[in-house]
């Protein structure tokens, strides 16, 4: 997950830290059972992509409650 951040510029990797919860769990091995996956993770990715970019545009036509002063950039960073 942090390589994926780092190649969309999201973060720089220079640090990573981590926090845990420890769950007391009653897992067993005969409970596991194979997933088929339909998609490619890249698919994932785009749909996310598509749904920021529609936020975003909501966002700068005035969407709900939000202030009239909103801009995008071209870089997709909004500013008030």
């Amino acid at each position: 997950m942090v390589r994926q951040c780092m190649e969309r510029g999201l973060v720089s990797g220079r640090l990573a830290a981590t926090d845990s919860t420890h769950v007391k769990a009653n897992a067993s091995r005969e409970s596991e059972y194979l997933a088929e996956v339909p998609e490619e993770p890249g698919v994932y990715w785009e749909r996310l992509d598509s749904f920021e970019e529609e936020g975003l545009e909501e966002l700068a036509g005035g969407g709900r409650g939000v202030p009239s002063k909103l801009s995008v950039t071209s870089a997709g960073h909004t500013s008030v």
